[in-house]
């Protein structure tokens, strides 16, 4: 059985995350605009603490991005999860991300891209192509199903 997540609304909740690389200082005036235009529509934004910062390559330590991109995954409450961009070092969360665990939660919204997409792929999750984009889902393969 397929489970797709609900229709985005207003008052929705939208994370941003950074499991690649985050948003420098010269480019977070463009994130504010993007961001600010989203809570123009309606939506409510909860920003990750890796979303503006740099370490080395990446927005934050390889386990500080996982357990970020799993809580929100996680979360209930959180009806879309964004990357500002990219994802080529996303790839390296990989043995970090608990496979088994997520499959029980409910599905979200999650724009991808690139290695993002391996990510997502690898997360047993499915993936429905949706423009360069793609809409994660939840496949169940419980017998009751």
């Amino acid at each position: 059985m397929i489970h797709f997540p609900k229709p985005l609304k207003p008052r929705d909740l939208i994370a941003v995350t950074a499991p690649s690389s985050g948003v420098p200082g010269p480019l977070q005036a463009r994130l504010d605009l993007v961001l600010e235009h989203l809570r123009s529509q309606g939506y409510r934004i909860l920003e990750g603490q890796c979303l503006r910062h740099e370490h080395k390559d990446a927005s934050a330590p390889k386990s500080d991005r996982a357990h970020e991109f799993i809580e929100f995954l996680n979360n209930p409450d959180i009806a879309a999860i964004i990357p500002p961009w990219g994802g080529e070092l996303a790839t390296e969360l990989l043995d970090l991300i608990p496979f088994a665990t997520l499959r029980q939660t409910p599905p979200q919204f999650t724009l991808i891209n690139g290695a993002m997409a391996k990510v997502e792929f690898e997360s047993v999750k499915g993936l429905i192509p949706q423009g360069k984009n793609f809409q994660r889902i939840v496949v169940s393969t419980s017998a009751q199903n």
